[in-house]
């Protein structure tokens, strides 16, 4: 996941599901960072979106199901995309890794 080496990348937060869990393991393993698993960004959960709105502004990865975008940040995500949120909860860039 070079694209995301010059972001600061305190937490790693995932959806249980397998899929989104091994999305980010090998940026985790990069950093450093232990993958917290949160039934809350799982798939039809509906506190994911509040969660990660709550989180905008922090260094924080979400790694979770293309729905969950949608409703927190008006964008809906193809498999292997990527969001990257501005401290005031606006996507600035979005990519493919």
């Amino acid at each position: 996941m070079e694209a995301l080496e010059p972001f600061a990348i305190e937490r790693i937060l995932s959806s249980p599901y397998r899929r989104c869990v091994q999305t980010v393991e090998p940026l985790a393993a990069g950093r450093g960072v232990e993958v917290e698993l949160l039934e809350a960004l799982g798939e039809g959960s509906g506190e994911g979106s509040a969660l990660a709105l709550s989180l905008v502004g922090e260094p924080v990865v979400l790694s979770v199901h293309a729905g969950l975008t949608e409703v927190a940040f008006g964008e809906r995500l193809k498999k292997a995309e990527t969001l990257v949120v501005d401290p005031a909860g606006r996507v600035v860039r979005r990519f493919r890794v």
